[in-house]
This record gives C-alpha cells, sequence and structure tokens, in this order.
C-alpha cells in the first residue's frame, strides 16, 4: 500500500469583523516525494541560516511564517510552490478563546474524514502541530470515529513542533491565506501574488460557518480589503 501523509497547521484570523480559526491539511504521497521535499526544503533552510543578512531570528529559527522576514518568505513560497502537494483549508468561527479545543476538534474532523475517506487503500500517517490544548488521544478518537464508516490500511498520529521542518508546508500555505483573507491586513499586491502562487496546490477551501465549499470550480475570492496600488504601499 502507499503511504501518504498529513501535515496539519492552524491559524487564526479575522473576516469581516468576525474571528475565524482555520485549519490546514497538506496531503504528500510516497516516501520518495517525502524524502525529495524534505531534501529540498534542509537545503534552502541551511543556506538561508548562514547567510548573515537574514538568518535564524531571535528565536533561532526560520521558516515560520509570521517569523519570517520579507526576503525568506518569497524564496519559500517559490520551492513549496513546485512540490508535488495538495492543500485542503477549513475554517470556522470562534468567538472565544475557551471555545478553542471544541473548534479546533471539529475542524479536524472535517479535514480528516474527506481526506481519510479518498485515501481509504493508503497508509495514513498524520502529523500535527502540538497544542497545549490538543492532546494525541483527542485526534485518536476522531481517526477511530472516521474508522467506524470506512478502513484504512494502517495509521499512524504522531504530534510535532516547528523542529519537523514538514510542518512549514500547512504553516505557510495558512499564512498565504491568512494575508488573503484577514480584514486586518493591507491588501498588497504582492500578497495576492502568493495566494495566486499557491492557487494549484490549494485544491479546497471549506467555510464551516456558510457549508461553502471553495475549489478550482468555485474559486475562494476575499475582499474584505481594498488592494493597495503598488507606488501607495509603505
Amino acid at each position: 500500500m502507499e503511504d501518504v501523509y498529513f501535515y496539519i497547521d492552524e491559524t487564526k484570523f479575522i473576516k469581516n469583523s468576525i474571528n475565524y480559526l482555520g485549519l490546514s491539511l497538506v496531503l504528500v504521497r510516497n516516501n520518495k516525494n517525502i524524502e525529495f521535499i524534505k531534501n529540498e526544503l534542509e537545503s534552502l533552510y541551511n543556506e538561508v541560516a548562514a547567510d548573515q543578512y537574514l538568518g535564524l531570528n531571535r528565536d533561532n529559527r526560520i521558516f515560520h511564517f509570521t517569523e519570517d522576514n520579507m526576503e525568506i518568505k518569497p524564496r519559500l513560497v517559490d520551492k513549496i510552490r513546485d512540490f508535488n502537494i495538495k492543500a485542503y483549508i477549513a475554517y470556522d468561527t470562534i468567538k472565544y478563546s475557551s471555545m478553542f479545543k471544541s473548534v479546533y476538534l471539529r475542524i479536524l474532523h472535517k479535514l480528516l474524514y474527506d481526506r481519510v475517506s479518498k485515501n481509504k487503500h493508503c497508509n495514513i500517517h498524520v502529523f500535527y502541530e502540538e497544542q497545549s490544548e490538543i492532546k494525541k488521544y483527542d485526534v485518536e478518537l476522531i481517526f477511530k470515529d472516521i474508522l467506524k464508516t470506512t478502513t484504512v490500511g494502517c495509521y499512524s498520529i504522531s504530534e510535532t513542533t516547528k523542529k519537523n521542518i514538514l510542518i512549514c508546508l500547512p504553516d505557510y500555505i495558512l499564512g498565504v491565506f491568512r494575508d488573503k483573507t484577514d480584514a486586518n491586513k493591507k491588501q498588497y499586491d504582492y500578497r495576492q501574488r502568493n495566494y495566486e502562487k499557491f492557487s494549484s496546490k490549494i485544491r479546497l477551501v471549506i467555510d464551516m460557518e456558510k457549508d461553502i465549499f471553495y475549489s478550482k470550480d468555485n474559486p475562494y475570492v476575499q475582499y474584505c480589503a481594498q488592494i493597495v496600488p503598488k507606488n501607495n504601499q509603505k
């Protein structure tokens, strides 16, 4: 059976004055592809980390969208756009911080159910970024619930951190999506271009609040902020 890897990360954003929680699941097929992507990312990481004018941030890390500077981001975006991956995003409202766990797990169930059902003849390996409120047991319960209606070859679930270089895949997919969507961010031209670069990778965006599915046939468009003309960018 083919091995399929799911890498999952989360983010928060604001749209139409409403707070949302979003998750991205990046799907990578087969071990050769995993190794190729990992080697490519590590090569770029070492190149950037060795540059005295770029280098590591104060937390001694790079390849984290919210912290990477404007010279690192386009290099990693261009690298990721060439990878053989598929990305899926789902988001829902989160009114209070105390709702984080319940909303996170509801979104995760939706993303996992759809992807597991469509890859039931594969061995599935799930990697999600660690969260203090989300335990491995919670994710295992979701997976077991999904397996009541489908089967898979075998599966594994692993909690991971930003030290796993492959977690930058969903992190950057979400970062670019948030830049396009978040009403608190000015919509500069380069943010739109970044999203367009990932458009072939983002196969589905699910608005769980309104039960709307965005895909190639129904593209995700967010006009919450006016594009800032290039000569007015500061």
